[in-house]
C-alpha cells in the first residue's frame, strides 16, 4: 500500500506540472489517504502483536513516509514467527 501511495503522489506531482492540476491534486489526495490507511493498519497490527517498539518506530517514521513499508518487510516476519 505504501508503494501505491508513493506512486499516486508522484503521479499527482507529475500531472500538476504538466498543467492538469485537478487530476494531480486528486491523485495526491488519494495517495495520502492510502498512506494513512497503511499507517493505521501497521500501528494497529503492531499494537495487537504487542510490539511497542514497532509502534514507536511507526510514529517516528511518519514524516519520512517509509514506516509502513519497513514494517511490512521486517515487522510482520518477526510477528509471524512468534
Amino acid at each position: 500500500m505504501t508503494l501505491i501511495a508513493i506512486g499516486l503522489v508522484a503521479l499527482g506531482y507529475w500531472q500538476s506540472t504538466t498543467g492538469q492540476a485537478g487530476t494531480g491534486l486528486a491523485a495526491i489526495i488519494v495517495g495520502g489517504l492510502v498512506y494513512a490507511l497503511a499507517w493505521m493498519i501497521g500501528v494497529l497490527d503492531s499494537l495487537q502483536a504487542r510490539r511497542l517498539g514497532w509502534s514507536l518506530a511507526l510514529v517516528l517514521l511518519l514524516p519520512l513516509g517509509v514506516g509502513p513499508l519497513l514494517y511490512s518487510i521486517f515487522g510482520l516476519r518477526s510477528a509471524i514467527s512468534d
